[in-house]
């Protein structure tokens, strides 16, 4: 009898293994990403909320801010059927966009 074998029949199910756990490893940074994606969103809509209240914000801006509202709330709601990598990229579009708002005020 070989004394490799059980060797040999092991290493497909510890590869498997090994690659599941990447998986949930990519997952989680995924998560963690949307996370602070979803954080830096609030704090820039908090700084984008008092331009608007004191009418710093044209009506052009205050349609992008709602939409990007909307569309920021569909990616960071825990019920959110988006997968995490897509929508962390869809919120920091978002962040992005809000954030040139602030620059030029």
């Amino acid at each position: 009898m070989n004394r490799h074998r059980p060797f040999k029949i092991l290493a497909p199910f510890a590869l498997i293994l090994l690659l599941g756990a990447c998986q949930g490893t990519a997952e989680v940074r995924a998560v963690a990403s949307l996370a602070i994606a979803c954080d830096t969103y609030a704090s820039v809509l908090d700084q984008l909320t008092p331009l608007r209240a004191q009418g710093k914000l044209s009506e052009g801006d205050i349609s992008r801010v709602d939409t990007a509202n909307a569309v920021a709330a569909r990616a960071c709601s825990p019920d959110s059927s988006l997968d995490p990598s897509h929508a962390v990229t869809v919120v920091k579009e978002v962040n992005a966009q809000l954030q040139a708002l602030l620059g030029g005020n």
